[in-house]
């Protein structure tokens, strides 16, 4: 008991009060992206808008959060993350208030580009920032990466409870969050010496040499990509189609089935992603990611094999652990192997190429689940498992060969093997 007590006193006892603050800033941009989702509701409900239609526009909201990403990314090498951060804030704000009078179709295009590309906007660069601005060790980051993920699961389960609560009338929604985020956008502007941070904040090189990255350096970065790629299609599946099938499939056990196992999946990341992590942090990390990909396919896999509430918690549980597993591994190993002017690129890229999962990947799910038998959805996560597993052995084959330059030119922090 007392080593449980030391390892989560540990996990967050060395994170900077900066860091901290710039933490709490994410967590409320959280709760806005977390309303983002019931938008699709209030365009069928409220506005009446058919399914189609409806889903034509939230079509502009993923293809906003794509661009975003990389966008933002090469303007927080090019410019430091503040103004990214503050020009998203205040775009985003004008968005949810311009909700509150747009009603048309033509109007709300525009609109909800607009509310996805600055979320990933400014998730990019606060990401960005606080890993440059936190202790340059490695553990340091992925302590920092993991309470990402924790504020992320906090900041969309408290807008789920406001939106409960707030339901009956949405614009209240649309004005909290414009007004969180303009303060935020206030909070940005008076911090002082937040110009060119990322520059600031950065190690950088003398030598020209030193900016580019080697072949093996490019491969570990692209294999982690296509691993957050993949991934990325099996947990849209979780989100979107497993739904449905779990509805389905345990309609006749217990009603409530379904909103059991997503209560638990954010659950167990709050509680568990950070000492969790931390245990694991002076292991191979390239393997450990390749685990946490195979055990999100595995627990998708798992529910082909019954329809037991048993096995959905099992499954759940598998899932769930693979995830906090895989996406902080991925996230840290993507930003320590890119080059020292090139960490908002490399964040920018690895969000927007995950959302761009996301948009495949419930359309592909939806077809299958729809015309053909839901069970190959859960054989095809299985089978990106394997493909995952053997992409993190290849990135640790390319570390093992770069161990060289990682130890005789002047790069970050390097990723223990």
């Amino acid at each position: 008991m007392k080593l449980i007590i030391k390892l989560y006193k540990t996990s967050y006892s060395n994170i900077s009060k900066e860091c901290w603050k710039q933490l709490t800033c994410y967590f409320i941009h959280t709760l806005s992206t977390g309303f983002c989702f019931y938008i699709s509701i209030y365009l069928v409900t409220n506005l009446h808008f058919s399914v189609f239609l409806s889903g034509a526009l939230i079509s502009a909201y993923g293809i906003g959060t794509t661009l975003g990403g990389i966008i933002s990314g090469k303007l927080c090498d090019q410019h430091g993350c503040q103004p990214v951060l503050i020009n998203s804030l205040l775009l985003k704000s004008s968005a949810f208030f311009c909700l509150l009078f747009f009603k048309t179709p033509i109007s709300l295009l525009p609109i909800l580009f607009i509310l996805g590309f600055t979320s990933y906007a400014f998730i990019t660069a606060n990401n960005t920032y606080i890993l440059c601005i936190s202790d340059q060790s490695e553990s340091s980051r992925l302590n920092i990466i993991n309470i990402f993920y924790i504020a992320s699961n906090l900041g969309l389960g408290t807008s789920v409870l406001l939106m409960t609560l707030l339901l009956k009338d949405i614009n209240y929604i649309f004005m909290l969050s414009s007004l969180l985020l303009a303060v935020l956008a206030l909070f940005y502007y008076r911090q002082p010496n937040y110009k060119n941070s990322l520059k600031i904040n950065t190690p950088n090189s003398t030598s020209a040499t030193e900016f580019k990255c080697t072949k093996n350096k490019q491969y570990i970065v692209y294999g982690t990509l296509l691993s957050v790629f993949l991934v990325g299609l099996i947990v849209s599946q979780w989100r979107i189609t497993y739904v449905a099938y779990m509805h389905t499939a345990y309609k006749n056990i217990d009603t409530h089935i379904t909103e059991l196992t997503l209560a638990l999946n954010p659950t167990i990341v709050v509680l568990f992603q950070n000492a969790l992590l931390n245990s694991l942090k002076n292991q191979n990390k390239p393997l450990i990611m390749g685990l946490g990909g195979f055990m999100i396919g595995f627990g998708m896999l798992l529910l082909s094999f019954g329809s037991s509430i048993w096995m959905a918690i099992t499954a759940c549980v598998v899932y769930t652990i693979g995830e906090m597993i895989f996406f902080a591994m991925a996230q840290l190993i993507n930003y320590q192997s890119s080059t020292t002017d090139r960490k908002g690129q490399a964040t920018g890229w690895l969000k927007s190429i995950y959302a761009l999962s996301t948009i495949i990947g419930p359309s592909a799910g939806g077809f299958i689940f729809h015309h053909s038998n839901p069970n190959i959805i859960w054989y095809s996560s299985g089978f990106i498992a394997i493909i995952v597993m053997t992409i993190s052995l290849v990135i640790y084959h390319a570390l093992l060969s770069n161990r060289y330059q990682y130890n005789h030119v002047k790069t970050d922090h390097p990723l223990q093997t």
